[in-house]
């Protein structure tokens, strides 16, 4: 119990959807946890944890996509520019 009971609290400490008020009262409840309590309390945050971190990834890849597709709309309106500076006969 001593090790969950210690990555318990980095993940309260770690959680992002917890305010401090939230996080001091899950650390507070902890000594009068059941096991049973305090084992689906830490499955309910590494979950948190886990998918917090698969929208992390999304987030970074979804960022990564607008701005490939930001610079290949720059270069095709650069080609056009080119292509129409070139088009002018003088």
């Amino acid at each position: 119990m001593a090790t969950i009971t210690l990555e318990l609290v980095q993940l309260i400490n770690q959680s992002e959807s917890m305010n401090e008020a939230d996080k001091k009262y899950w650390k507070d409840q902890l000594p009068d946890m059941t096991v049973q309590q305090a084992q689906r309390l830490y499955g309910i945050l590494r979950t948190e944890k886990r998918k917090m971190a698969e929208l992390e990834v999304k987030f970074q890849q979804a960022k990564l996509a607008a701005k490939r597709a930001r610079e290949n709309m720059e270069n095709e309106e650069m080609t056009k520019a080119i292509e129409a500076i070139d088009s002018i006969q003088i």
